[in-house]
């Protein structure tokens, strides 16, 4: 199940990860170090997809849209893929409709 996490609950969202879930945790990137990518530094809001399991990452991440997936921090507790403008607003709209359904249940 996706769960989102907002800026200052990044240990929340890993261990969430750890728990066999998925999770997003969302921030504002503020004054860390330019991206690589284009695409990021034209975002003003950025997010980590955690999930220990690779390949459910890999299809999480490609149903939100990720053009080009790039694993970070493969095979560790911290195990997460980018995301930022399209793919992360779908991420959001999808975590918190999740959360709808489950508090409506």
């Amino acid at each position: 199940m996706l769960k989102l996490f907002r800026m200052f609950q990044l240990d929340e969202a890993i261990a969430w990860a750890k728990e066999g879930q998925e999770a997003l945790h969302v921030y504002r990137p503020g004054q860390l170090r330019p991206s690589r990518l284009d695409a990021f530094n034209n975002s003003a809001t950025w997010g980590h997809l955690f999930c220990q399991d690779r390949e459910a990452l890999i299809i999480a991440a490609r149903h939100f849209g990720v053009q080009r997936i790039v694993i970070h921090h493969q095979g560790t507790d911290r195990q997460h893929v980018d995301l930022c403008g399209k793919p992360l607003e779908l991420a959001i709209r999808m975590a918190k409709m999740v959360a709808k359904e489950s508090v409506d249940d």
